[in-house]
Order: C-alpha cells, then structure tokens, then sequence
C-alpha cells in the first residue's frame, strides 16, 4: 500500500514528515494530466493537508 510506502521511506530512508508531504506535492505538480485536472488535484491535496495538519497542531510528532 501507499501508507506502507510512506512507512518504509521513514524507517528506510530517514524522511520526516515535510520531506514526505513535499514529494508527495510534487508528484501532483509534475503529473501528466491536463491543466484543469491538474489544478483539481492540487487544490484537494492542499485542502487535505490543511485539515490533517489541523488536526496534528503539534507536528513535531510527525519526525523522528
């Protein structure tokens, strides 16, 4: 699974949590889709993290 990805890049690789949250960004920004599709994309990504970051006020949990 994605998660299990995610998990293995932290144990494996030493990525904390913006590193993650930026590749992930970054995949969407560089995706080949449409302009429109695109921005979709990228519009509920960042609404997702907003409303995950909200909920995690202390984010300092999410590194090692």
């Amino acid at each position: 699974t994605l998660t299990r990805e995610f998990q293995r890049a932290v144990e494996e690789h030493d990525l904390d949590y913006w590193t993650i949250r930026r590749m992930a960004r970054n995949s969407l920004e560089h995706a080949f889709v449409e302009p429109a599709e695109k921005q979709r994309l990228l519009t509920e990504f960042d609404a997702a993290l907003r409303e995950f970051e909200t909920r995690w006020s202390n984010l300092e949990t999410l590194s090692r």
